[in-house]
């Protein structure tokens, strides 16, 4: 089974309505399959700063659907090599590194 590392930005778009109907389609049927997010998405999401409090307790919810990946020592190793070959913030490295950890697909 392929496993699926969903983005911040994907589960924010899911939780404003933004996403046209096909695309929330894909994402609804690869959660579904594989609802891995990393610990960054864990902490930004909650973090919207466009959300509702009714959005923000739907936020909450939907990371409990989730399986949360935790920062480790080898993540933390990748985030490091992909910063020093990129510019790239911090979070989206943490993010990039764990999706290479797993050998998961980043749905961004």
């Amino acid at each position: 089974m392929n496993q699926y590392l969903i983005d911040s930005n994907i589960l924010i778009h899911i939780l404003a309505g933004d996403l046209p109907e096909r695309a929330y389609s894909i994402v609804r049927e690869i959660c579904n399959q594989s609802f891995l997010v990393s610990i960054i998405s864990k902490i930004e999401i909650p973090g919207w700063k466009n959300g509702t409090p009714d959005g923000l307790a739907m936020a909450r919810n939907l990371l409990l659907e989730a399986d949360i990946i935790s920062l480790s020592d080898p993540i933390s190793d990748i985030a490091i090599t992909i910063r020093q070959k990129q510019a790239i913030k911090l979070p989206d490295a943490v993010i990039a590194g764990t999706a290479i950890f797993l050998d998961a697909t980043l749905v961004t």
